[in-house]
């Protein structure tokens, strides 16, 4: 999940992309920093199902689901998984598929970086400061 303002990312490793995993997830992110005005997905099923759209719904969100196979709809969250995914390769076996033990160090690292775009970090946009070195 991106913060389109601050570009701050906030990522989980699950083992299936399932409607309850997704609310669950939702549900954390709103309850550590408050509801967001909309909630921006594709179509996956587990962002379609009456689970999810209950939770966002309770949570008084707008659900905008991106348009089917048109990634640049939600072109923000499809530029850091671009640039995510290579950052993640680099540190993980791929023998043992291990990339979640890392995936935290990963979206700290992006968090913590300067963003081209804004010039500061998406840390330091959504706290207000920069983390302690």
């Amino acid at each position: 999940m991106t913060d389109y303002l601050s570009k701050f990312v906030f990522a989980k490793a699950v083992t299936t992309n399932t409607a309850e995993q997704a609310s669950k997830f939702f549900y954390e992110i709103v309850c550590q920093f408050g509801p967001p005005t909309k909630f921006i997905t594709d179509n996956g099923s587990h962002f379609t199902s009456e689970l999810t759209q209950a939770v966002v719904q309770q949570c008084n969100t707008t659900h905008v689901l991106t348009t089917p196979y048109h990634p640049m709809s939600n072109g923000q969250t499809e530029r850091f998984n671009a640039t995510f995914a290579p950052s993640l390769a680099k540190l993980f076996d791929r023998k043992t598929q291990d990339w979640d033990i890392y995936l935290q160090s990963c979206v700290y690292a992006y968090n913590t970086g300067k963003h081209a775009t804004t010039g500061l970090s998406p840390y330091q946009l959504m706290f207000g400061r920069e983390p302690q070195p």
